[in-house]
């Protein structure tokens, strides 16, 4: 069935919602459209979260099938793939998503599960559902920032007023399920109409060894089953399979870096190889996206080549007053780091190159990333 989309505010369709009493739906003289909110979290630009796939499964089917693990070759319901970016439908922007579907006349909640990009997954469940994804071959470089929207309680809805989809604490909500490292330049006030930085190259060394950077290559589902109440049954999606991330990638940023400036440099979506998934201590517990138990080592460690470019930016100069710098670092100390020697799920790890005259400098930290409250970092004076 063709997808419909229609951009529109909120207050109408409550309106017309509020017009329907209860007996009118019970006697099937009015439908209800199932319209919903989606956002990615700790991701404020619109631009964020393409392509997602939401899947909507029947209340039976989604704790009796979908929740125990008996889901293999289960279809939804309905199945909807978003015409824009994810965050194009947030609730705080008014701007809802309609599909061609009507919630059931009976009031039975409906639930809804998903992932993204769906152009980089493939559903890979022997029997045609999606119980596991397949990442496809040309996004297995690290380069793809995998999501999953959860299954729980406030992802599902029904035809009643009080519990429709578009309700602010329905908003279909997606996580990531990697690591998001991150690099950023910036230079030292004393070089501000002095000394220039562009063309810098920024190599990861990432040999093969223990705790290896890795890129998913296939998903897996991943269940909370409360056998004594239902309302805290919960999926989500962890990596199963991965391959290592390739050594010697490099990011290039050409531009110079402006005063006042930090721009970004790089980023890559991976994780630490033999992170196991699970409840018990030493282990990473997918749905509350914490390490259970106590870290053995406090950080995570990184090795990198930084090359730049350092030229004379005094007025008149040439542009042929120039040299190339080299620096080979290795970074072993994340401030705000709570995440162990492990690059985990759901952890942004941020650094910061500061170029000053006498070399480079380094800051970097590990926040949560899966936070629902959106974050921004400040960038601090460095040291060594």
């Amino acid at each position: 069935m063709k997808q419909i989309a229609r951009n529109t505010f909120i207050g109408t369709l409550a309106l017309l919602l509020g017009a329907c009493n209860q007996a009118e739906h019970l006697e099937g003289g009015e439908e209800v459209p199932i319209a919903f909110h989606t956002r990615v979290v700790s991701e404020g630009s619109q631009a964020s979260g393409e392509s997602a796939r939401l899947l909507f499964w029947s209340d039976a089917d989604f704790h009796e099938k979908w929740i125990i693990g008996n889901g293999v070759g289960l279809k939804p319901r309905y199945t909807v793939l978003l015409d824009k970016e994810i965050n194009h439908y947030t609730h705080e922007s008014k701007i809802y998503y309609q599909t061609p579907y009507t919630y059931p006349y009976n009031f039975e909640k409906i639930h809804a599960t998903g992932y993204a990009p769906d152009y980089a997954l493939t559903p890979a469940d022997t029997q045609g559902g999606y119980t596991e994804l397949a990442v496809n071959e040309e996004y297995q470089i690290g380069n793809t920032d995998l999501l999953t929207c959860d299954g729980r309680l406030s992802h599902s809805a029904s035809m009643n007023p009080e519990n429709i989809f578009l309700r602010k604490e329905k908003e279909l909500q997606f996580r990531h399920l990697t690591a998001k490292l991150s690099f950023y330049g910036t230079r030292h006030p004393d070089m501000y109409g002095l000394v220039g930085v562009r063309n810098i190259r920024i190599t990861i060394h990432n040999p093969a060894g223990d705790k290896q950077l890795v890129v998913p290559t296939r998903l897996k589902l991943y269940n909370y089953d409360d056998a004594d109440d239902k309302q805290k049954d919960y999926s989500t999606y962890i990596a199963s399979e991965t391959t290592p991330y390739p050594d010697g990638s490099k990011f290039v940023h050409t531009p110079i870096i402006a005063a006042y400036d930090t721009p970004e440099l790089g980023t890559c979506y991976v994780l630490s190889d033999g992170i196991e998934y699970g409840t018990e201590d030493g282990q990473f517990e997918p749905i509350e996206g914490k390490w259970k138990g106590d870290f053995r080592n406090p950080h995570p460690s990184l090795k990198i080549t930084i090359e730049a470019e350092l030229y004379n930016a005094e007025q008149g100069s040439g542009a042929e007053s120039s040299v190339q710098a080299k620096w080979e670092k290795e970074v072993t100390d994340w401030k705000e780091s709570y995440t162990g020697d492990m690059f985990l799920p759901g952890y942004e790890y941020k650094v910061t190159l500061q170029f000053d005259r006498l070399g480079i400098a380094l800051r970097a930290e590990a926040v949560p990333w899966n936070s629902e409250e959106l974050h921004e970092y400040p960038v601090h004076p460095i040291t060594e």
